[in-house]
């Protein structure tokens, strides 16, 4: 760190002595500098020891960086000084000085909790809520998982939380009183007081399952630390003599835990330093909460030398811009005031934010538009710009309309899951071990090995045949290639080794070598281009995770560790390692504001300002994911209602991004729906902002194929790697692109107009992923198991079939409840409790249903009926089978049965236009007559 020369207030707080001291640094104020320098300047004083000083940071990345600051200042001194997270505190501690038996547990992430929770939720019989039955993998998700994080925020002990259970009320009033945040029309109020009182239990589960493991996780870290140092004055003494001096980064993103453990520290002779901005607090859904600003003032406002020191001179972004800063965030009430300006003597001026009115449509035009008109007219570079979101998928959306007006773009929202290494691991793993998803494996190696074009000839030649079979076959012809025979080898050696019970890191190691003479292996050591480095750096990842679930399952086979990725995929989104980048200013950074916090660039675009979309919409919850408000130490007061807290978090998340920006900052969003940022905004005098519209008349016309856009992906990062040679390699790409040919130079061959075969089934599957209606219904290779939702749906349309071919006489309740015993199928749920609730589920919706049809007698035509007629006009025929067939009267009624929760109008619904096509044009046999009323009929609601 450059020496920098310290402002007034800067400088009071870095020789402020060792007492409370609250440092609340606004954006771009150089806090951490302060609180650096504090430390180095109190201990070159001889004020302080080094080997006495606590630095605790909010993240790793932090933790870095603070580490490599204080060595840099303060040399060898630094050495002695503890920098850490609060989590990688608390964990020392409790190896230092917790029971010897516990000093070893093994630390359980996120996806090793999810892991345990999914295959032990049959093991919970104590499971009440019907609710959590009926989707166990959701509930504990967005239920489970951060309920037990709460618990662990509030320090509550097992005999705390069995008082509070006692305290229990089970009116809706107190279930809509305690959670502000819970859907008022949505909510089962009956489970909920079950959903409460199932959590509870499920907690004591998961701590005594974690004991018996000899496991923690992180919440466990900050528990653990704050009974053991609450529990033994002597461990607390010891504690208290080693950190006699605490400095804490990111103050307003710690919760009531973390602070209860620093006053807990501190309290005798508190020598405490913490620096931050309630303005910039974002993280509540982690437990942060910006009380804790008050909260200091009230632990240590009546110590003699107790300070508060405000930092309010910004040295990153010009007036203009943090006065609309300013304006903005003053419209939250109950913070401290502070109003940011630049340093007196250097001021830094520029242009007034502009605010673009413009919808989403015209935002992903002018974006791009934008960006060009700056880098022509030389006002900056292409990695000086940042377009910053609120949510990924806002992200995906202006990245792909700026790749489409050749604008190099970086962002990496690579996923995991979806890296090739990663996907040839795991393909090769399901198909040894003969699992679910063994077809698709085995497809997509054979596409590797043989090539797509033989590939999906083999899958169509092989239609309804088993994988089993398709093997054999493979088998037969092994003699075909060379390739296919070492494929076939290679198959077989693999299953040598895992009936030899390796171990699943075992496995992967093999995995990989079986697999490094394959086309991608080859192509990351002799191409060397992005992709073959994002390959690379996953791989030394995917045998990470391999290592690390055999530590925590120390019998861990292949097949258990497929079982946990699945479970990774769902437990979050999960980010691929990225290789290193040389330079990263050639491309525009792309980004959430969550992302961007922290960081800082010359020019920044916030896209998409409408309600809805930023300010996000308020979600409320019909399921339990939280304590409730009076068991919470610093819940909001009641006077806050849940919106008001949501939009005055979402300003902050404003102000966040908007202190990002230099020298330029620019608004996009509508008139109407208007965000109730620019509104705010808007309504200023002086208006701190310049209102812009769309210029319609602006050239928007360049827009580059994906082919040209992933090449130009590619170049960027090659350039920024410094791999020239691969940079001109894709250069000619780019020109045989232009020259419409395809890689190897030859030109595409134009698509044939073969029929098309389509049901509504087909085109939903098309709309929601193409890719997936290419392998299901092309090339034929079969689908995993079947959800269990689907399954159920299943169920009751063959119980309703069979119930309406019955007589008139025998069509009974009783009948009804033997035919679901007929044709229930135990193992289509993959949860025994889940299975039992949808039993429950079944048995109530034919109850309901035989009373509707005893109000509602129908006058069966026919039962699932199939259909099909050709659109020549497109080429297209359609196919399908219809539920139900009524007489109607002088017309005939289409039925579609839904056992789905979620409504919505048969008038809009596709699969009823087709079905209705059909009997205009005569299409089901036996059947002729004019459509009348098209009903869906949703069996949940009667």
């Amino acid at each position: 760190m450059l020496e920098i020369t310290p402002n007034k207030n800067q400088c009071e707080a870095i020789e402020h002595p060792p007492a409370p001291l609250m440092i609340l640094a606004g954006a771009g104020t150089g806090k951490t500098f302060t609180l650096l320098y504090r430390i180095r300047y109190l201990c070159s004083t001889g004020s302080i020891q080094p080997k006495n000083v606590l630095l605790l940071t909010f993240t790793e990345k932090a933790t870095a960086e603070a580490k490599h600051t204080i060595r840099e200042i303060m040399g060898d001194d630094a050495e002695s000084i503890f920098v850490g997270t609060f989590h990688s505190f608390c964990h020392s501690i409790l190896r230092r000085y917790g029971t010897e038996e516990r000093v070893h547990d093994v630390l359980w992430q996120d996806s090793d909790i999810l892991y345990f929770l999914i295959n032990n939720f049959d093991e919970m019989d104590f499971i009440q809520s019907r609710v959590f039955s009926a989707d166990p993998v959701k509930a504990i998700r967005e239920s489970f998982i951060p309920f037990f994080s709460r618990i662990r925020d509030e320090l509550l002990t097992p005999e705390q939380l069995k008082e509070k259970a006692e305290q229990i009320k089970t009116s809706p009033d107190w279930i809509l009183q305690e959670f502000p945040g819970i859907h008022d029309k949505n909510t089962d109020f009956d489970d909920a007081v079950l959903q409460l009182k199932d959590l509870i239990k499920a907690y004591n589960f998961f701590q005594k399952a974690k004991k018996d493991n000899y496991a923690l996780d992180f919440g466990d870290m900050i528990l653990g630390c704050y009974e053991l140092l609450k529990g033994n004055k002597a461990i607390l003494t010891n504690v208290r003599d080693e950190f006699r001096h605490i400095f804490i980064d990111e103050y307003q993103d710690n919760n009531y835990a973390l602070n209860l453990i620093v006053n807990l520290i501190a309290e005798k002779e508190p020598s405490i330093t913490v620096v931050g901005d309630e303005d910039q607090c974002i993280y509540s859904f982690r437990g942060a909460n910006y009380y804790n600003i008050s909260d200091f003032r009230n632990q240590y406002g009546s110590h003699p030398q107790y300070a508060e020191i405000p930092l309010v001179e910004n040295h990153r972004s010009t007036q203009e811009i943090l006065d609309l800063a300013n304006v903005s965030i003053r419209n939250n009430p109950d913070r401290t005031e502070k109003n940011l300006k630049c340093p007196p003597d250097i001021p830094k001026s520029g242009p007034k934010p502009a605010w673009i009115q413009a919808d989403r449509t015209q935002t992903l035009q002018s974006v791009p538009i934008l960006i060009h008109e700056i880098i022509n007219d030389g006002r900056s570079l292409y990695g000086d710009i940042a377009v910053i979101c609120r949510g990924w998928s806002n992200v995906r959306a202006v990245s792909d309309a700026m790749q489409k007006a050749a604008i190099p773009v970086d962002i990496h929202i690579e996923k995991f899951f979806d890296i090739p290494i990663v996907k040839d691991v795991l393909s090769w793993g399901h198909l040894i071990n003969d699992d679910s998803q063994t077809e698709i494996a085995l497809f997509r190696i054979l596409c590797q090995r043989m090539g797509e074009d033989w590939s999906r000839v083999f899958f169509r030649s092989m239609n309804r045949i088993s994988t089993e079979e398709k093997l054999h076959e493979l088998k037969d012809r092994r003699n075909e290639s060379v390739e296919l025979r070492k494929l076939l080898d290679a198959l077989t050696s693999l299953k040598h080794s895992l009936d030899q019970n390796r171990k699943a890191d075992e496995m992967v190691w093999e995995i990989l070598n079986v697999i490094k003479n394959s086309p991608l292996l080859t192509a990351m050591r002799n191409k060397y281009r992005y992709r073959e480095r994002l390959n690379l750096a996953n791989t030394g990842e995917i045998l990470n995770i391999a290592e690390q679930f055999v530590n925590t399952d120390l019998g861990g086979q292949l097949g258990d560790w497929l079982d946990f990725m699945k479970v990774m995929t769902l437990s979050s989104d999960r980010k691929a390692a990225q290789p290193d980048l040389e330079n990263q200013r050639l491309a525009v950074q792309v980004m959430t504001i969550h992302q961007s916090k922290g960081l800082q660039f010359p020019i920044v675009i916030l896209p998409f300002l409408q309600s809805g979309s930023f300010p996000s919409s308020l979600k409320k919850h019909p399921i339990i994911n939280r304590l409730p408000s009076s068991w919470m130490s610093w819940e909001q007061d009641t006077e806050t209602t849940f919106r008001d807290i949501h939009n005055r978090e979402e300003r902050r998340v404003f102000y966040v991004g908007v202190t990002r920006a230099e020298r330029e900052l620019y608004l996009f969003g509508p008139t109407s729906r208007q965000s109730m940022f620019t509104k705010e905004l808007e309504s200023e005098n002086p208006q701190p902002m310049e209102i812009k519209t769309m210029n319609e008349h602006q050239d928007n016309s360049l827009s580059l194929s994906e082919r040209k856009q992933g090449l130009l992906a590619d170049l960027n990062r090659e350039i920024a790697a410094k791999q020239i040679d691969n940079a001109r390699n894709i250069l000619d790409e780019l020109e045989k692109a232009d020259r419409g040919e395809t890689a190897d130079g030859s030109t595409p061959e134009p698509a044939s107009r073969e029929m098309l075969y389509l049901s509504a089934t087909k085109i939903e599957t098309y709309d929601t992923c193409p890719l997936k209606y290419r392998l299901k219904h092309i090339d034929n290779v079969s689908e995993r198991k079947t959800r269990a939702t689907l399954e159920f749906g299943s169920i009751m349309h063959a119980v309703l079939e069979e119930f309406h071919g019955l007589k008139i006489a025998e069509q009974t309740e009783e009948n009804l409840k033997y035919l679901l015993n007929k044709n229930w199928r135990e193992d289509a749920f993959e949860y025994r409790l889940r299975g039992e609730e949808f039993r429950k589920q079944g048995e109530e919706i034919l109850s309901d249903y035989f009373r509707f049809i005893q109000e509602n007698p129908p006058n069966v035509l026919k039962r699932e009926s199939p259909f099909s007629y050709v659109m020549d006009e497109i080429n297209v025929k359609i196919s399908g089978k219809i539920d139900r067939i009524d007489q109607d009267g002088d017309t005939l009624a289409i039925v579609d049965y839904k056992t789905s929760k979620k409504k919505e109008k048969a008038e809009t619904n596709l699969q009823m236009a087709l079905y209705t096509e059909a009997i205009l044009r005569d299409a089901v046999p036996g059947v002729k007559g004019n459509p009348g009323k098209a009903n869906l009929h949703f069996l949940r609601h009667g």
